[in-house]
Parts: structure tokens; sequence; C-alpha cells
């Protein structure tokens, strides 16, 4: 087995989405099997790929997306090139033992002067970043520079495994793909039977250098829309796709509405303008809030896309009957397992809020209409105290970071 300074790649595992260093190797008679070995795990985690065995064009590309040129740890005197926007890959610590790396995405950074120590540089800034993968994938959390990977993008694909994705295209453009074993997002499971499974130690990932174990604030997606996805275009994002896998379903949150609004209410009121079906429910609000939030589930894409258009029209907006308008902030596809939690959801919402019957408690007002300037105005005072608060919750993330970093010097200096 090979040293980690062998690995000239980085792969993103399919059973976890982590990134590891690898080697790889063809086989096979016709040099048509990849065989991924994990740096510094034992050769029964091998991961083996056969060109047969991809399914169609979208695994393909699947596949190919999941290899690149091994990050490197960024140093402190560095810590200027990250800045918002960028990719990086960055550690995760499920515990002390148990250390991977995952996409994530610099939010904001919160720069602070730098110490020197016996000559030493130390990075003492913070970074917020809202994570693409992993157990924490749509959570933004306050980190360390120690903690993140610079992503080296590649010029040009390593030879070895465009020698195998051109034998997986030629078996795809002859229709010769026949898969005799299950196959999992375009993936041939291992000679095992199964996907590797494989016990990760923080010197069995990359072979980064990683200084102390940090903690970590978690905030969840819906609370950093705005960051992320872009309003007044129909379903138009700003960064990176967020990867649930086996994606069939799509959702549409929608804030600003009113508490006494039922989701029956709502799906007649989409099947009405739209014309399609939706499923809705309502999230639980406090006695003191002045409105609630929704999330509306569609089960195409063609319908997903015509109702971020009808929401999204610039011409005319959803109001209530007291005049409060509806504020689309979020989408996101979702796969099986994340729909069946959502329509339990639905569920517990209807028995909250019941069924009043069919009431028109929903309207269309048009643009260059007295209604629709004042629905305008509204709308916009709501965006700016929802932005004003997604700051207040980012400044708190950094300041708890502080806190933290400031806990672990003083941990290290009695130690």
């Amino acid at each position: 087995m090979a040293d980690d300074e062998e690995a000239r790649l980085e792969f993103r595992s399919y059973p976890d989405n982590a990134w590891y260093s690898v080697r790889i190797m063809i086989e096979g008679d016709y040099a048509d099997i990849l065989r991924i070995k994990y740096s510094n795990f034992p050769d029964d985690n091998d991961s083996i790929f056969r060109a047969a065995e991809f399914k169609d064009e979208d695994h393909f590309k699947d596949f190919a997306s999941r290899f690149r040129p091994i990050s490197s740890q960024l140093q402190d005197s560095e810590c200027s090139q990250v800045v918002q926007g960028l990719l990086v890959c960055a550690s995760h610590h499920f515990n002390a033992d148990d250390i991977r790396f995952y996409d994530a995405v610099v939010e904001e950074v919160d720069h602070c002067e730098h110490s020197f120590a016996n000559g030493e540089e130390e990075c003492l800034c913070t970074f917020i970043l809202s994570w693409l993968h992993g157990p924490v994938a749509g959570y933004i959390t306050a980190e360390r520079l120690e903690q993140i990977c610079r992503v080296q993008h590649r010029d040009e694909i390593d030879t070895v495994v465009a020698s195998f994705l051109s034998k997986v295209k030629a078996k795809l453009k002859t229709g010769s793909c026949r898969s005799n074993r299950q196959v999992t997002t375009g993936v041939a499971h291992n000679y095992h039977g199964q996907p590797p499974i494989m016990k990760i130690s923080h010197n069995l990932s990359f072979s980064h250098h990683l200084k102390q174990e940090t903690k970590f604030t978690k905030w969840f997606l819906s609370d950093t829309l705005s960051s992320k996805w872009a309003i007044g275009r129909p379903c138009e994002k700003k960064g990176q796709d967020i990867d649930f896998g086996g994606v069939k379903n799509y959702l549409i949150f929608v804030d600003n509405i009113e508490k006494d609004l039922t989701h029956t209410e709502i799906m007649e009121f989409i099947k009405k303008k739209v014309s399609i079906t939706s499923q809705a429910f309502l999230f639980p609000s406090l006695s003191s809030d002045i409105c609630t939030r929704g999330c509306i589930l569609l089960d195409t894409q063609s319908h997903f896309e015509k109702l971020c258009n009808f929401l999204n029209n610039p011409d005319h907006i959803i109001v209530s009957l007291s005049g409060r308008p509806w504020v689309m902030t979020e989408t996101m596809k979702v796969n099986d397992s994340l729909r069946a939690s959502i329509l339990s959801l639905s569920l517990l919402s209807q028995k909250r809020k019941g069924n009043n019957g069919s009431r028109d408690e929903l309207k269309v007002v048009y643009s260059g209409s007295v209604e629709y300037r004042l629905a305008k105005h509204l709308s916009n005072l709501y965006k700016d105290l929802s932005d004003q608060q997604k700051r207040l919750q980012k400044r708190l993330i950094v300041e708890e970071g502080k806190i933290w970093q400031h806990y672990n010097r003083k941990l290290r200096i009695k130690s």
C-alpha cells in the first residue's frame, strides 16, 4: 500500500460524499475496470468500477466530477486568499479520531490581526462556511483556517481516469452497458457486492496537518437563503447546487403568510391560478409572530419551474385579503427520504390547521394598481427585516467562533 505522498488525486466517495486521497489503476483484460485505492486504508476498502456497469450519461458525468487534484492545506500567511464565494474543502470532526473532508463555500470572513509567537504566525481570523456535502450540508458554521484546504482546479484530467472514462463513454455510445449487478448512482459495487464501508480516522483521510479540533455552531439553510438564492428571476440560484441525490421532488419556501391560512387554501389557490397539483404545509409559529412560513412540494421539474415563474413574476404579487404579500425565499431539490419527512410534517400541519373548506383567502394584485404598490412596499420591508436578521445571526456565529478560539487557546496554554 502506498503512502499518502504517492497519492495524486482525491476522490469524493459515494457512501459518505467525503473526499479522500487515492491512487487509481486500470485492470481487466480490456482495461475497462478502474480500482480506487484509498491512501492508508486496507485493500478490502478499495472501490472497483466497471465500464459496462454505468447506466447513462448522467451517471458518467457524476462519476467524472468526483476526481480532482489533492487539495492543499492553507497556511496562516495565506488567509487573505480565502475570500467570500470561494469553494474550499474543509474538515468536519465527528469525534477526535474521525475527521472527514467536505466541500463548502465561504460565506464571510471576519479578519483579525494575526499573532506572532516564537517567530511563528498564527491566523486568528474566523471563516463562515456554508457546507455543500456531509452531515452538516445546508448548515453554516464558523471555522478556523487550519480546517480549510484550497481546492486545486484541474487544467486537464488525469490520464488514468481519462483512459477509463473513454471506455465508459464508448460503452454508452454503443449501447453495450449491461449490468449484472445493482448500480447506485452509476457506480458498480466492489467485489464483495457492497459499496465500500470505511472506518475513517484523522490519519487516514487527507495528509493535511490539523492543529486542533474546533467547535462549530450550526445554522440551518432556511435561515441563510438570501446569500444562496436569487430573488426576482425564475428559480435562479447564486452559488452551487445542494446535492441530495436521487432528486425527484422540489420544494418552494414562502414567507410572510397569514397565520390563519390553511394548507388546503394554498393548494386550491395554486391549482386555480397555475393549473398544477401541489402539496403544502405551514410551519408552526409562536403566538407573538405576526405571520408564518409555508412550504410547497412539487413532483415534477416542469411544475416546479411553472410555479417559480408564477411566484417570481414581477408583474404581479400574491397577497392575502388583508394585503399581506407572499415572499418566496428558498427553493430546494429533495430526495425520497426527505420527501417522506416533509409529508409527515404536512400531515401534522393539516391536523393543526384543519380544513375550513374552500375560501378565496388569497388573490393576485397586478402592476400599476394601488394594491400592487402597497404590496411591493410591504414586501420590501419584510425582505429588509429578514436580511437584517440574517446579518445578526452571522454576527452571532462570528462572535461564538471567537469565544471558542479564545477558549481553545487557553486550553493549549494550560496543557
